[in-house]
């Protein structure tokens, strides 16, 4: 996945667990407003976002439904 310019500060992507509603770092609209994924079984997806679009900073909240959606989607994937 790659982060957004706006959250790009230490070359780690950092997610908060499954009761924190905003991204610590955010994923880039970019890329025709998606990202792909490889997974620990081998498989792999590519994710396109609801809420996530253009450049926007670290720590933003999920206000949105489709930013919830987004987040909510990334948590469920490692585990939270």
């Amino acid at each position: 996945m790659d982060e957004s310019l706006l959250s790009l500060d230490d070359c780690v992507f950092a997610l908060g667990c499954k009761n924190v509603l905003y991204f610590e770092n955010i994923p880039t609209g970019r890329h025709s407003n998606g990202a792909s994924f490889s997974f620990a079984d081998g498989h792999a997806e590519r994710w396109g976002w609801q809420g996530i679009h253009d450049e926007m900073p670290g720590y933003t909240v999920a206000s949105t439904a489709g930013l919830k959606a987004d987040l909510q989607k990334c948590q469920y994937a490692i585990g939270y």
